[in-house]
């Protein structure tokens, strides 16, 4: 509500056990999917206009395989902005 969009959040892995990471894992999630919404989803009108549903999605998935957790996070946006990257990484001097 805060960055003026609408966005669902849907979760898969709900019945995967995250052990004692749960806690670190719940800070970088958080993270991440304010990530995705702020800078990945577009506002209701440019979604619309690019012929999107007007609410975005945001998926949080969790799995195991081979003895590892996998955790994603992915949305709907528009994807990277390449030029606003490389000009952020310009003025702060991570160019060369």
């Amino acid at each position: 509500a805060r960055e003026g969009k609408l966005v669902a959040l849907d979760c898969d892995g709900g019945e995967v056990a995250l052990g004692e990471h749960g806690g670190l894992l719940h800070g970088v999630l958080l993270h991440l999917v304010r990530n995705a919404v702020a800078h990945g989803i577009e506002l209701p009108a440019v979604r619309a206009a690019a012929g999107k549903s007007r609410v975005g999605r945001v998926l949080v998935a969790a799995a195991h395989a081979d003895g590892t957790l996998r955790v994603t996070v992915s949305d709907d946006g528009g994807g990277l902005d390449r030029d606003a990257i490389a000009a952020a990484a310009a003025r702060a001097g991570l160019q060369g």
